[in-house]
């Protein structure tokens, strides 16, 4: 995709971005949350990507899965040690990464699984 359409894809969001605010207007706060985060997962995939490429589908779907099962296997792992309660997301892990962290790659490894999906 050329910088041209991801210019207009971006656009193309905001202004749909834009539409949805008012309709859910009783839920703002969480569509800007929403909204917030879908940028932010965009921006920060298109990171990974410019210095990893297409690493995380190398070893196709099964490497791809068990990619998206380790970040399950670690959250689960600080999980046990809250009583499974996610919304804890300042306990860390043995490596230093908050739960948040780990619900954060996760979500974005399942991004990339599913848009490889779509085609």
């Amino acid at each position: 995709m050329s910088e041209d359409e991801t210019a207009q894809k971006f656009k193309v969001l905001m202004e749909v971005a834009g539409g949805i605010v008012p309709k859910y207007a009783d839920q703002s706060e969480l569509v800007g949350k929403l909204l917030d985060q879908a940028l932010a997962d965009i921006i920060q995939l298109m990171n990974k990507n410019q210095a990893y490429g297409s690493s995380w589908k190398r070893r196709g779907g099964v490497g791809a899965f068990m990619m998206a099962a380790r970040k399950w296997d670690r959250l689960e792992e600080i999980m046990k040690g809250v009583g499974y309660d996610v919304f804890v997301s300042d306990v860390k892990d043995i490596g230093g990464e908050t739960v948040r962290d780990q619900v954060g790659d996760l979500r974005r490894y399942l991004m990339l699984i599913e848009t490889e999906l779509k085609g």
